[in-house]
């Protein structure tokens, strides 16, 4: 008897201060930010992901040196009471021979702060892994400041001709404030044509390197705005 009445003091103290807070639970994921578990199986273990005014905010160390670690990408998610559903492209493996995409879609418990996201990867395999709910993150005051986030291919060769190269940028505007303008510092031997703005995040355009072009990293430096916006990103893009 003794033993059933401490045991139930026990619970009792450990609870109570829980059920004293006055927080509002956690009704959706809107607002919320996520941390995949680390995994062997996929490029990008131990991302985080955010989730805000219905766009996906993604970050991983060894795709970004942005100091706040949420950059939106190509995804969206459906918020409901006690569940969340979300997808997104992804390209964690830049500066490989072809583009490696990455579409990958989640599952998550707001209410028990935990989920599932699967990876599928082209070629193909699929990996699944745990994201858990990160207590008192939030977004979006964590938002990174503009700049670029990457190009790709984000290296090339004298006298080579690049069509298509994609470039990504955080927080920016490309496409509500033109025109857009790209260079590269040091500009020798680059020759930059046919600047696609694809969205407000996502530009394309072709460059010409010249078989002279001096070997080193470059700066890649975006002009907006009639020239009143900057993104940039420093050794952005190397010539080997």
């Amino acid at each position: 008897m003794r033993k059933t009445i401490l045991t139930s003091l026990i619970v009792l103290m450990f609870a109570t201060p829980c059920l004293a807070q006055d927080k509002e639970p956690i009704k959706g994921i809107e607002g919320t930010v996520w941390h995949f578990r680390p995994s062997c199986m996929g490029p990008c273990p131990g991302s985080l992901l955010g989730f805000y005014d219905g766009h996906v905010y993604y970050y991983n160390a060894r795709v970004s040196d942005c100091f706040h670690p949420y950059i939106p990408d190509t995804g969206t998610y459906i918020d409901l009471p006690g569940i969340g559903l979300f997808w997104y492209n992804d390209y964690c493996l830049q500066g490989t021979l072809l583009p490696v995409c990455q579409w990958r879609v989640g599952m998550l418990f707001p209410l028990i702060g935990k989920g599932i996201h699967s990876c599928i990867v082209l070629p193909c395999f699929l990996s699944d892994k745990e994201l858990r709910l990160i207590p008192d993150k939030s977004l979006p005051e964590d938002f990174c400041p503009t700049g670029v986030w990457y190009i790709f291919p984000n290296w090339s060769h004298q006298g080579r001709s690049l069509m298509g190269v994609s470039l990504y940028g955080i927080s920016t505007t490309f496409q509500d404030n033109p025109p857009v303008e790209i260079t590269f510092d040091p500009p020798a031997g680059l020759t930059i044509s046919n600047i696609d703005v694809i969205s407000n995040t996502e530009l394309a355009f072709d460059l010409e390197i010249a078989v002279d072009a001096p070997v080193g990293y470059r700066n890649v430096i975006v002009t907006y705005d009639d020239g009143n916006m900057i993104a940039e990103k420093e050794d952005g893009f190397m010539l080997k």
